[in-house]
Order: C-alpha cells, then structure tokens, then sequence
C-alpha cells in the first residue's frame, strides 16, 4: 500500500474496499478490491494514530489516537481526499489503541493502552467532545491490552495484551 508506519486496516465487504492508516502520515488511504488507490486524506489531528474501525450503517471511519487520548470520527470517509478535519473528536479518559465496532449492538470497543481494561462506548455515532464510557472491563492478570477485534457472527469479543513495555520481564509476553 506504501502506507509508511501502517496501522490500521479494515475491509469493508459490500465495496470491497481496504482502508488503511498511516501513522507517520497522519493519513488514510482507500483502496479497492484491485489494489488501486480510491482516495487518500491526511488530517494533523491524527497525532498517534493506531487502529481504525468502520460503521458501515452509518458511513463512519474511526481512528484511534493513542498519546492524546482521542478518538476521531469521519463521516462518509470515501468521499474524503486532501487535508481534512474529523467530523467530531471523542475525548477519552485514557489511551485508546485497538478499535472495533459491533453493528449490531452499536457498540465502539476500545482496548485501553498502558491498563488492564477495554471499554465500550454504545452509540458512537452520537458522541462527541468528552466522553465517557458506558462499562470499562479490566482483564485479571492483564497489565497492557492493545488489540481488540469482535465477530458479531460468533458473538466474541477477542482482547490482546503485550505485557510489561519495559523492565524485567518485557520480553516474555
């Protein structure tokens, strides 16, 4: 994709579209199900980007912002090219890293980096400025989740966690 410090990626099955995110650009990159580049839009805002989810229901690509504890929503994101802003900024009370959305449940999931929780926010597409969580569930055992990703065929919610970042024990995660 040429995507430098790619993060993010999503399939979006009804366009056979692939969305990607660049950290180091601040930049999103839409491509088709040939590899060919449908549009691209870069935004300052995106300071630490680090997952992205879609709401196909109602056109909306989220990205997570890990260092400023945000997260930034687009609206209808394939119409999206050039510099642009995000639709609205949900402001979170900790780091977000990994993003999914659950379209039946309206449900955002967000693993919270450097904590042994995720939490969910319910009807994302309503929220913005500072938010707050409807239930934040920690992991016993867990020091740092960071990928999250949930089936709404199987109705499971799958958590990643990495361990210690540093000290004695940072490599056995």
């Amino acid at each position: 994709s040429g995507q430098v410090d790619g993060n993010g990626i999503a399939y979006d099955e009804t366009n056979g579209y692939v969305t990607q995110l660049s950290r180091a650009d601040m930049s999103v990159k839409v491509f088709d199900d040939m590899g060919n580049l449908v549009t691209q839009f870069t935004d300052p805002a995106i300071t630490s980007g680090r997952e992205i989810a879609l709401d196909k229901v109602n056109n909306i690509l989220y990205v997570a912002s890990n260092s400023d504890s945000k997260i930034l929503a687009y609206d209808s994101p394939y119409t999206l090219s050039g510099t642009v802003s995000a639709s609205r900024t949900l402001n979170l009370n900790g780091q977000p890293w990994g993003i999914t959305y659950d379209p039946a449940g309206d449900r955002l999931f967000v693993a919270k980096d450097v904590t042994d929780a995720f939490q969910v926010y319910n009807n994302p597409a309503s929220l913005d400025g500072t938010v707050a969580p409807d239930s934040e569930i920690s992991i016993t055992g867990a020091t740092r989740v960071h990928g999250i990703t949930y089936s709404p065929v199987l109705d499971v919610l799958i958590v990643t966690e990495i361990g210690a970042a540093s000290g004695g024990a940072f490599n056995m995660d």
